[in-house]
């Protein structure tokens, strides 16, 4: 669970929009035809994808894990409806 919507560097226009939203679903609105899909981290090249592949290829850990993430309750909102405030994101690492 995440207390906000992750602020990605690719998105500056919209994260300073989202400065300014007073609720969680006027910044879901913000985002929602940008981040609907999945996001992937460190996987800004085929090259790092592959770096990737070949520490786990020789048993040992990631030095720069490729990271895929989702953020369900963008499209289903009944999963905002915690009473703490938090938003539904899933890693795949």
């Amino acid at each position: 669970m995440l207390d906000d919507i992750p602020q990605l560097t690719s998105l500056p226009h919209l994260n300073e929009q989202a400065r300014s939203a007073k609720t969680m679903e006027e910044k879901i609105k913000i985002y929602k035809n940008y981040i609907q899909g999945t996001i992937h981290i460190n996987s800004e090249s085929m090259q790092d994808i592959h770096e990737a592949y070949q520490d786990g290829e020789r048993g040992e850990i990631c030095r720069r894990p490729m990271v895929e993430m989702t953020i369900p309750s963008i499209l289903d909102s009944s999963l905002n409806k915690n009473k703490d405030g938090k938003i539904v994101a899933t890693l795949f690492v």
